[in-house]
């Protein structure tokens, strides 16, 4: 999901885009990516970036300013994938602060219903927790999916203050797995980076990069811009150029 601030020239929808651009095994995937926005003017911006742009139905006619990580949006990125799911599609939710260097489909499990980055590392165990977030989630439609985000929709409308529950945050609470019987994978820390964690890891592992530390969207765009070049330089010009194509 992206808004006026987040769409528009040198914005991080033209980071996010170009990531996909020069990943590896990502300029094929450009052809099944929808953005979403927020508010007409990053629409309009969309439009003019990529051929597959969505003004979100209940965001268009709203007065005032909607920032993709708010309360609005929160709910917003929850209805919508529950309408994708009831569609009967299998979906990633990113956002639109994330680079994808590589591929990572790879690394969701082909048997499980979510797959989700949430800052679990193999190598060191460390607890699961919302603000560790990076930025992905994978679903697949099915009745244990789509039940999950009906009962989130009730719970917003029943209790408020828990509409604004990260993916992370829904996942791995232990009434909706044991209830729904919910198979997760939560992704490796090792492949799906967030900026705040220590530089451990290998970088030729590395599939996605979450600025989710920045709070404001110049330093977001500035870092991951980048660590954009940093892939460059490590990616010989002949494969960019054949991506291109």
């Amino acid at each position: 999901m992206v808004d006026r601030e987040w769409a528009k020239p040198a914005s991080l929808l033209d980071v996010f885009l170009e990531s996909f651009r020069i990943g590896e095994r990502t300029k094929h995937l450009l052809n099944h990516l929808i953005v979403v926005a927020l508010d007409n003017q990053s629409f309009r911006y969309c439009r003019r970036s990529h051929p597959r742009c969505y003004l979100h139905r209940s965001s268009g006619n709203k007065i005032g300013y909607l920032n993709p990580d708010g309360l609005i949006a929160s709910w917003n990125k929850k209805a919508l994938v529950k309408e994708i799911l009831e569609l009967g599609y299998n979906m990633i939710f990113t956002e639109a602060d994330v680079i994808w260097l590589r591929n990572p489909l790879m690394h969701c499990h082909p048997h499980n219903s979510v797959s989700v980055a949430c800052g679990f590392s193999s190598s060191d165990q460390q607890q699961v927790t919302a603000e560790n977030t990076g930025g992905f989630f994978y679903a697949k439609s099915n009745d244990v999916t789509i039940d999950m985000f009906k009962i989130l929709n009730l719970e917003r409308v029943l209790y408020p203050s828990t509409g604004n529950q990260s993916f992370c945050d829904i996942v791995k609470r232990e009434d909706v797995i044991r209830g729904l019987n919910l198979k997760v994978t939560y992704l490796d820390d090792d492949n799906f980076m967030r900026f705040c964690q220590p530089n451990r890891q290998n970088q030729s592992k590395i599939t996605t990069i979450h600025a989710s530390c920045y709070d404001d969207t110049k330093s977001k765009v500035q870092y991951l811009k980048l660590r954009l070049q940093d892939q460059k330089n490590m990616t010989p010009p002949w494969r960019i150029q054949r991506q291109r194509r």
